[in-house]
Protein backbone atom coordinates (compact mmCIF):
# COMPACT_ATOMS: atom_id res chain seq x y z
CA UNK A 1 0.00 0.00 0.00
CA UNK A 2 0.92 3.49 -1.08
CA UNK A 3 1.52 6.14 1.81
CA UNK A 4 3.25 9.58 1.85
CA UNK A 5 6.27 10.07 3.74
CA UNK A 6 7.76 13.20 5.99
CA UNK A 7 10.76 14.02 6.19
CA UNK A 8 11.69 15.60 9.92
CA UNK A 9 15.75 14.62 10.21
CA UNK A 10 18.72 16.66 7.98
CA UNK A 11 20.25 14.25 5.37
CA UNK A 12 20.59 13.48 1.82
CA UNK A 13 17.77 11.73 -0.04
CA UNK A 14 19.39 9.28 -3.00
CA UNK A 15 18.74 6.65 -5.10
CA UNK A 16 20.17 3.20 -4.49
CA UNK A 17 19.07 0.36 -7.60
CA UNK A 18 15.14 0.66 -7.11
CA UNK A 19 14.60 2.06 -4.00
CA UNK A 20 14.85 5.36 -2.24
CA UNK A 21 17.87 5.59 0.39
CA UNK A 22 17.98 7.91 3.40
CA UNK A 23 21.35 8.92 4.56
CA UNK A 24 20.98 11.21 7.55
CA UNK A 25 23.60 13.87 9.12
CA UNK A 26 24.48 11.23 11.96
CA UNK A 27 24.97 8.45 9.12
CA UNK A 28 22.51 6.59 10.15
CA UNK A 29 20.27 4.99 6.99
CA UNK A 30 17.05 3.85 5.93
CA UNK A 31 16.35 2.26 2.57
CA UNK A 32 12.05 2.46 1.49
CA UNK A 33 10.74 0.57 -1.68
CA UNK A 34 9.76 3.48 -4.57
CA UNK A 35 6.58 1.08 -4.94
CA UNK A 36 5.33 1.77 -1.05
CA UNK A 37 5.95 5.79 -2.04
CA UNK A 38 2.70 8.15 -2.74
CA UNK A 39 4.20 11.89 -1.89
CA UNK A 40 7.34 13.18 0.12
CA UNK A 41 7.14 15.76 2.60
CA UNK A 42 10.15 17.47 2.86
CA UNK A 43 9.98 19.51 6.77
CA UNK A 44 13.85 20.31 7.21
CA UNK A 45 16.68 20.79 4.91
CA UNK A 46 17.25 17.97 2.72
CA UNK A 47 20.08 17.58 -0.07
CA UNK A 48 19.21 16.03 -3.92
CA UNK A 49 20.61 15.83 -7.55
CA UNK A 50 18.57 15.74 -10.60
CA UNK A 51 19.42 11.64 -10.49
CA UNK A 52 16.56 11.04 -7.52
CA UNK A 53 14.11 13.67 -9.33
CA UNK A 54 14.57 11.88 -12.60
CA UNK A 55 14.10 8.55 -10.76
CA UNK A 56 11.12 10.05 -9.17
CA UNK A 57 9.29 11.09 -11.90
CA UNK A 58 9.34 7.73 -13.40
CA UNK A 59 6.88 6.84 -10.65
CA UNK A 60 4.72 10.11 -10.65
CA UNK A 61 6.01 11.26 -7.04
CA UNK A 62 5.47 14.41 -6.03
CA UNK A 63 8.00 16.15 -3.32
CA UNK A 64 6.27 19.44 -0.84
CA UNK A 65 9.07 21.29 0.54
CA UNK A 66 8.24 23.34 3.78
CA UNK A 67 10.62 25.56 5.37
CA UNK A 68 12.56 25.76 8.89
CA UNK A 69 8.84 27.40 10.41
CA UNK A 70 6.70 24.81 8.50
CA UNK A 71 5.39 27.06 5.83
CA UNK A 72 4.72 25.53 2.85
CA UNK A 73 7.07 26.52 0.46
CA UNK A 74 6.17 24.66 -2.87
CA UNK A 75 5.99 21.49 -4.78
CA UNK A 76 7.77 19.44 -7.40
CA UNK A 77 5.55 18.10 -9.26
CA UNK A 78 6.52 15.48 -11.71
CA UNK A 79 5.78 15.49 -15.90
CA UNK A 80 2.19 14.19 -15.98
CA UNK A 81 2.06 10.74 -17.03
CA UNK A 82 -2.02 10.95 -18.02
CA UNK A 83 -2.76 13.67 -20.01
CA UNK A 84 -6.09 14.13 -21.99
CA UNK A 85 -6.32 16.96 -24.62
CA UNK A 86 -10.05 15.85 -24.72
CA UNK A 87 -10.48 17.02 -21.20
CA UNK A 88 -7.74 20.25 -21.32
CA UNK A 89 -10.49 21.65 -24.14
CA UNK A 90 -13.69 20.63 -21.63
CA UNK A 91 -11.74 22.26 -18.37
CA UNK A 92 -10.95 25.79 -20.62
CA UNK A 93 -14.52 25.40 -22.16
CA UNK A 94 -15.80 25.30 -18.65
CA UNK A 95 -13.57 27.90 -16.94
CA UNK A 96 -14.93 30.24 -20.12
CA UNK A 97 -18.12 29.74 -20.30
CA UNK A 98 -19.34 32.41 -17.21
CA UNK A 99 -22.77 29.84 -16.13
CA UNK A 100 -20.67 26.49 -16.38
CA UNK A 101 -17.84 28.31 -14.50
CA UNK A 102 -20.31 30.15 -11.99
CA UNK A 103 -22.35 26.73 -11.45
CA UNK A 104 -19.43 24.37 -10.42
CA UNK A 105 -18.15 27.18 -8.67
CA UNK A 106 -21.58 27.26 -6.89
CA UNK A 107 -21.17 23.44 -6.00
CA UNK A 108 -18.08 23.57 -4.18
CA UNK A 109 -19.69 26.72 -2.19
CA UNK A 110 -22.54 24.65 -1.86
CA UNK A 111 -20.80 21.36 0.04
CA UNK A 112 -18.45 22.89 1.71
CA UNK A 113 -20.60 25.20 3.52
CA UNK A 114 -23.16 22.10 4.48
CA UNK A 115 -19.81 20.47 5.98
CA UNK A 116 -19.17 23.80 7.73
CA UNK A 117 -22.74 23.47 9.13
CA UNK A 118 -22.65 20.25 10.13
CA UNK A 119 -20.05 20.99 12.09
CA UNK A 120 -21.65 23.67 14.10
CA UNK A 121 -24.59 20.96 14.51
CA UNK A 122 -21.75 18.15 15.88
CA UNK A 123 -20.76 20.33 18.35
CA UNK A 124 -24.16 22.65 19.00
CA UNK A 125 -25.48 19.05 20.13
CA UNK A 126 -22.48 18.06 22.55
CA UNK A 127 -23.80 21.57 24.79
CA UNK A 128 -22.13 24.48 23.02
CA UNK A 129 -24.87 27.24 22.38
CA UNK A 130 -24.18 27.77 18.40
CA UNK A 131 -27.66 28.10 17.58
CA UNK A 132 -26.93 31.82 16.49
CA UNK A 133 -24.07 30.76 13.83
CA UNK A 134 -25.87 28.57 12.73
CA UNK A 135 -29.06 30.43 11.88
CA UNK A 136 -26.67 32.77 10.42
CA UNK A 137 -25.10 30.69 8.53
CA UNK A 138 -28.32 28.76 7.03
CA UNK A 139 -29.36 32.29 6.03
CA UNK A 140 -26.28 32.81 3.84
CA UNK A 141 -26.33 29.46 2.27
CA UNK A 142 -29.55 29.81 0.81
CA UNK A 143 -28.09 32.81 -0.91
CA UNK A 144 -25.70 30.94 -2.77
CA UNK A 145 -28.09 29.81 -5.48
CA UNK A 146 -29.32 33.35 -6.17
CA UNK A 147 -25.42 34.72 -7.00
CA UNK A 148 -24.97 36.01 -10.43
CA UNK A 149 -20.77 35.72 -10.82
CA UNK A 150 -18.06 34.20 -9.20
CA UNK A 151 -17.31 37.41 -7.24
CA UNK A 152 -20.33 37.78 -5.20
CA UNK A 153 -20.34 33.68 -4.62
CA UNK A 154 -16.88 34.42 -2.89
CA UNK A 155 -18.14 37.45 -0.88
CA UNK A 156 -20.65 35.15 0.06
CA UNK A 157 -18.30 32.39 1.12
CA UNK A 158 -16.25 34.93 3.19
CA UNK A 159 -19.24 36.05 5.30
CA UNK A 160 -20.03 32.27 5.89
CA UNK A 161 -16.12 31.59 7.02
CA UNK A 162 -16.28 35.09 8.72
CA UNK A 163 -19.29 33.60 10.76
CA UNK A 164 -17.23 29.96 11.38
CA UNK A 165 -14.34 31.09 12.62
CA UNK A 166 -16.40 33.64 14.89
CA UNK A 167 -17.70 30.56 16.94
CA UNK A 168 -14.44 29.10 17.26
CA UNK A 169 -14.01 30.40 20.24
CA UNK A 170 -16.62 28.60 22.06
CA UNK A 171 -16.23 25.34 19.89
CA UNK A 172 -12.60 25.73 21.74
CA UNK A 173 -12.50 25.01 25.23
CA UNK A 174 -8.74 26.37 25.26
CA UNK A 175 -8.60 29.87 26.30
CA UNK A 176 -6.39 31.38 22.84
CA UNK A 177 -7.11 33.99 21.54
CA UNK A 178 -8.92 34.19 17.69
CA UNK A 179 -10.38 37.07 16.41
CA UNK A 180 -10.16 36.85 12.92
CA UNK A 181 -8.53 34.74 10.16
CA UNK A 182 -5.10 35.85 9.32
CA UNK A 183 -3.36 33.78 6.30
CA UNK A 184 0.32 35.36 5.04
CA UNK A 185 1.61 35.39 7.75
CA UNK A 186 -0.58 34.11 10.53
CA UNK A 187 -0.87 36.21 13.50
CA UNK A 188 -1.57 33.58 16.44
CA UNK A 189 -1.70 30.52 17.43
CA UNK A 190 -5.05 29.32 16.09
CA UNK A 191 -4.34 30.91 12.45
CA UNK A 192 -1.00 29.30 11.96
CA UNK A 193 -2.64 26.38 12.80
CA UNK A 194 -5.18 26.47 10.10
CA UNK A 195 -2.48 27.52 7.73
CA UNK A 196 -0.43 24.23 8.40
CA UNK A 197 -3.41 21.60 8.08
CA UNK A 198 -5.03 23.92 5.51
CA UNK A 199 -1.58 22.83 3.88
CA UNK A 200 -1.32 19.76 4.13
CA UNK A 201 -4.75 19.31 3.15
CA UNK A 202 -4.31 21.52 -0.62
CA UNK A 203 -0.97 19.44 -1.11
CA UNK A 204 -3.00 15.42 -0.69
CA UNK A 205 -5.31 17.40 -3.06
CA UNK A 206 -2.34 17.98 -5.71
CA UNK A 207 -1.43 14.85 -5.00
CA UNK A 208 -4.88 13.23 -6.44
CA UNK A 209 -5.71 15.33 -8.90
CA UNK A 210 -1.53 14.40 -10.31
CA UNK A 211 -3.39 10.71 -10.56
CA UNK A 212 -6.43 12.08 -12.90
CA UNK A 213 -5.81 13.59 -16.45
CA UNK A 214 -7.19 16.86 -15.07
CA UNK A 215 -5.01 19.50 -15.03
CA UNK A 216 -4.64 22.01 -11.61
CA UNK A 217 -3.96 24.70 -12.68
CA UNK A 218 -7.29 25.48 -14.21
CA UNK A 219 -10.08 26.28 -11.60
CA UNK A 220 -13.67 27.69 -11.07
CA UNK A 221 -13.67 29.26 -7.79
CA UNK A 222 -10.40 30.54 -6.76
CA UNK A 223 -9.06 32.81 -10.29
CA UNK A 224 -6.09 30.43 -11.95
CA UNK A 225 -3.04 32.54 -11.83
CA UNK A 226 0.78 31.91 -12.39
CA UNK A 227 2.65 29.64 -9.76
CA UNK A 228 -0.15 27.68 -8.10
CA UNK A 229 -2.16 25.10 -8.47
CA UNK A 230 -5.63 26.94 -8.20
CA UNK A 231 -7.90 23.98 -8.79
CA UNK A 232 -6.17 22.51 -5.36
CA UNK A 233 -7.75 25.42 -3.59
CA UNK A 234 -11.53 24.71 -4.82
CA UNK A 235 -11.69 21.02 -3.98
CA UNK A 236 -9.99 21.53 -0.75
CA UNK A 237 -12.50 23.79 0.30
CA UNK A 238 -14.76 21.08 0.66
CA UNK A 239 -12.97 18.58 3.00
CA UNK A 240 -11.40 21.62 5.36
CA UNK A 241 -14.26 21.28 7.76
CA UNK A 242 -14.16 17.63 7.38
CA UNK A 243 -10.62 16.74 8.05
CA UNK A 244 -8.72 19.86 8.76
CA UNK A 245 -11.16 21.48 11.33
CA UNK A 246 -12.38 18.58 12.93
CA UNK A 247 -8.46 17.58 13.88
CA UNK A 248 -8.07 21.07 14.88
CA UNK A 249 -11.29 21.06 17.26
CA UNK A 250 -10.28 17.48 18.59
CA UNK A 251 -6.08 18.08 19.55
CA UNK A 252 -7.07 21.53 20.91
CA UNK A 253 -10.02 20.11 22.85
CA UNK A 254 -7.99 17.19 23.96
CA UNK A 255 -5.37 19.64 24.78
CA UNK A 256 -3.05 17.67 22.50
CA UNK A 257 -1.63 21.05 21.09
CA UNK A 258 -1.44 24.44 23.68
CA UNK A 259 -0.19 27.35 23.24
CA UNK A 260 3.33 26.32 24.69
CA UNK A 261 3.69 24.42 21.55
CA UNK A 262 3.82 27.76 19.23
CA UNK A 263 6.40 30.04 18.81
CA UNK A 264 6.59 33.86 18.04
CA UNK A 265 8.85 35.30 15.38
CA UNK A 266 9.08 38.96 14.39
CA UNK A 267 5.66 39.45 13.09
CA UNK A 268 4.41 35.70 12.91
CA UNK A 269 3.38 32.60 15.02
CA UNK A 270 5.20 29.18 13.63
CA UNK A 271 4.24 25.69 15.08
CA UNK A 272 7.66 24.30 17.38
CA UNK A 273 9.19 21.32 15.08
CA UNK A 274 7.76 18.52 17.70
CA UNK A 275 3.85 19.57 17.63
CA UNK A 276 4.17 20.00 13.58
CA UNK A 277 5.20 16.43 13.65
CA UNK A 278 2.78 15.31 16.19
CA UNK A 279 -0.09 17.30 14.14
CA UNK A 280 0.79 15.87 10.66
CA UNK A 281 0.70 12.80 12.53
CA UNK A 282 -2.47 13.08 13.93
CA UNK A 283 -3.49 14.43 9.88
CA UNK A 284 -1.48 11.48 8.55
CA UNK A 285 -3.79 8.88 10.84
CA UNK A 286 -7.31 10.74 10.07
CA UNK A 287 -6.77 10.68 5.99
CA UNK A 288 -6.07 7.21 6.15
CA UNK A 289 -9.41 6.32 8.00
CA UNK A 290 -11.77 4.84 6.32
CA UNK A 291 -15.85 5.17 6.10
CA UNK A 292 -17.97 3.02 4.15
CA UNK A 293 -19.44 4.84 0.99
CA UNK A 294 -22.89 4.69 0.28
CA UNK A 295 -22.73 5.06 -3.28
CA UNK A 296 -19.64 2.42 -3.94
CA UNK A 297 -21.25 0.50 -0.91
CA UNK A 298 -17.03 -0.26 0.54
CA UNK A 299 -15.27 1.01 2.70
CA UNK A 300 -12.69 3.97 1.25
CA UNK A 301 -9.99 6.33 3.15
CA UNK A 302 -10.85 10.02 3.48
CA UNK A 303 -7.99 10.52 1.14
CA UNK A 304 -9.39 8.52 -1.50
CA UNK A 305 -12.59 10.49 -1.00
CA UNK A 306 -10.79 13.12 -2.57
CA UNK A 307 -9.83 11.56 -5.43
CA UNK A 308 -13.50 10.37 -6.23
CA UNK A 309 -13.99 14.20 -5.88
CA UNK A 310 -11.74 14.91 -8.86
CA UNK A 311 -13.53 11.73 -10.64
CA UNK A 312 -16.97 13.21 -10.32
CA UNK A 313 -15.45 16.40 -11.13
CA UNK A 314 -13.93 14.76 -14.43
CA UNK A 315 -17.48 13.45 -15.39
CA UNK A 316 -19.12 16.70 -14.95
CA UNK A 317 -16.83 18.64 -17.72
CA UNK A 318 -17.19 15.20 -19.92
CA UNK A 319 -20.78 15.80 -19.71
CA UNK A 320 -21.75 12.60 -18.00
CA UNK A 321 -22.80 13.39 -14.58
CA UNK A 322 -24.49 16.48 -13.02
CA UNK A 323 -21.09 17.65 -10.41
CA UNK A 324 -22.45 17.92 -6.91
CA UNK A 325 -20.16 18.50 -4.28
CA UNK A 326 -18.95 16.08 -1.40
CA UNK A 327 -21.30 16.35 1.62
CA UNK A 328 -20.74 14.58 5.12
CA UNK A 329 -22.97 11.60 5.31
CA UNK A 330 -21.48 9.56 7.88
CA UNK A 331 -22.71 11.10 11.36
CA UNK A 332 -25.05 9.31 12.66
CA UNK A 333 -28.18 11.20 15.00
CA UNK A 334 -28.44 9.01 18.03
CA UNK A 335 -30.86 8.83 20.99
CA UNK A 336 -29.52 6.51 23.38
CA UNK A 337 -31.81 5.89 26.83
CA UNK A 338 -30.61 3.02 29.45
CA UNK A 339 -32.62 1.57 32.80
CA UNK A 340 -30.32 0.50 34.98
CA UNK A 341 -31.52 -1.84 37.85
CA UNK A 342 -30.67 0.06 41.55
CA UNK A 343 -32.39 -2.68 44.04
CA UNK A 344 -29.18 -3.48 45.61
CA UNK A 345 -27.05 0.06 46.61
CA UNK A 346 -24.14 -1.73 45.11
CA UNK A 347 -25.15 -1.67 41.79
CA UNK A 348 -25.01 2.26 41.93
CA UNK A 349 -21.78 1.22 40.06
CA UNK A 350 -23.08 0.56 37.23
CA UNK A 351 -25.15 3.55 36.88
CA UNK A 352 -22.23 5.32 37.53
CA UNK A 353 -20.00 3.64 34.64
CA UNK A 354 -22.85 3.63 32.35
CA UNK A 355 -23.45 7.54 33.06
CA UNK A 356 -19.95 8.20 32.65
CA UNK A 357 -19.63 6.46 29.69
CA UNK A 358 -22.58 7.88 27.50
CA UNK A 359 -21.55 11.09 28.56
CA UNK A 360 -18.15 10.72 26.77
CA UNK A 361 -19.53 10.43 23.57
CA UNK A 362 -23.17 12.14 23.92
CA UNK A 363 -25.25 15.56 25.24
CA UNK A 364 -26.99 14.42 28.47
CA UNK A 365 -30.64 15.49 28.02
CA UNK A 366 -32.13 14.16 31.50
CA UNK A 367 -32.63 11.27 33.57
CA UNK A 368 -31.00 8.45 31.64
CA UNK A 369 -31.21 9.91 28.17
CA UNK A 370 -28.67 11.47 25.86
CA UNK A 371 -28.16 12.20 22.68
CA UNK A 372 -25.76 13.52 19.46
CA UNK A 373 -24.29 12.82 16.19
CA UNK A 374 -21.78 9.88 16.28
CA UNK A 375 -19.57 8.09 13.56
CA UNK A 376 -20.17 4.84 13.32
CA UNK A 377 -17.37 4.05 14.76
CA UNK A 378 -17.96 6.03 17.33
CA UNK A 379 -21.37 3.96 17.65
CA UNK A 380 -19.31 0.50 17.61
CA UNK A 381 -17.32 2.16 21.02
CA UNK A 382 -20.20 3.08 22.75
CA UNK A 383 -21.36 -0.14 22.48
CA UNK A 384 -18.45 -2.23 23.44
CA UNK A 385 -18.17 0.13 26.24
CA UNK A 386 -21.73 -0.27 27.76
CA UNK A 387 -21.04 -4.17 27.36
CA UNK A 388 -18.50 -4.03 29.66
CA UNK A 389 -21.38 -2.75 32.64
CA UNK A 390 -24.48 -3.74 31.07
CA UNK A 391 -26.22 -6.65 33.02
CA UNK A 392 -28.28 -9.29 30.40
CA UNK A 393 -30.31 -10.27 33.12
CA UNK A 394 -31.20 -6.71 34.87
CA UNK A 395 -30.50 -3.75 32.93
CA UNK A 396 -31.17 -2.16 29.48
CA UNK A 397 -30.04 0.20 27.09
CA UNK A 398 -31.71 1.79 23.89
CA UNK A 399 -30.52 3.34 20.98
CA UNK A 400 -32.75 4.88 18.30
CA UNK A 401 -30.69 5.47 15.41
CA UNK A 402 -30.81 7.98 12.02
CA UNK A 403 -29.23 9.70 9.58
CA UNK A 404 -31.49 12.52 10.25
CA UNK A 405 -33.62 13.09 13.48
CA UNK A 406 -36.91 12.00 11.25
CA UNK A 407 -36.23 8.71 10.68
CA UNK A 408 -35.27 6.37 13.85
CA UNK A 409 -33.30 2.73 13.44
CA UNK A 410 -34.03 1.05 16.85
CA UNK A 411 -31.29 -1.31 18.43
CA UNK A 412 -31.51 -2.79 22.07
CA UNK A 413 -28.52 -3.88 24.37
CA UNK A 414 -28.54 -6.01 27.39
CA UNK A 415 -32.12 -7.45 28.28
CA UNK A 416 -34.73 -6.90 25.71
CA UNK A 417 -38.36 -4.93 26.72
CA UNK A 418 -41.26 -5.43 24.55
CA UNK A 419 -41.18 -2.56 22.05
CA UNK A 420 -43.73 0.13 23.41
CA UNK A 421 -43.53 1.92 19.91
CA UNK A 422 -44.27 -1.59 17.62
CA UNK A 423 -47.87 -0.84 16.05
CA UNK A 424 -47.82 -4.78 15.08
CA UNK A 425 -49.08 -6.07 18.36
Amino acid sequence: MKQSYYLYKSGRLQRKDNTLKIVYKDNTKKSIPVERVDDIYVMTEFDFNTSLLNFLSQFGINIHFFNYYGFYTGTYYPKELLVSGKLLIKQVEHYNDKEKRLNIAKAFIEAASYNIYRNLTYYNNRGKDLKDYMKEIDFLRKQIKLCKDVPELMGIEGNIRKVYYDSWNIIINQDIAFEKRVKNPPDNAINSLISYVNTIIYTRVLSEIYKTQLNPTISYLHEPSERRFSLCLDIAEIFKPIIADRLIFSMLNKRQITEKDFEEGLNFTYIKDEARKNITREIDLRLQTKIKHKKLDREVSYEYLMRLEVYKLIKHLLEDEEYEGFKMWWYMYVILVYDINLENKEWQRVLRNVFKTCKKYLVHIQNSVFEGELLESQAIKLKAELDRYIRDDKDSVILFKSRNQRWLEKEFLGMIEDDKTDNFL
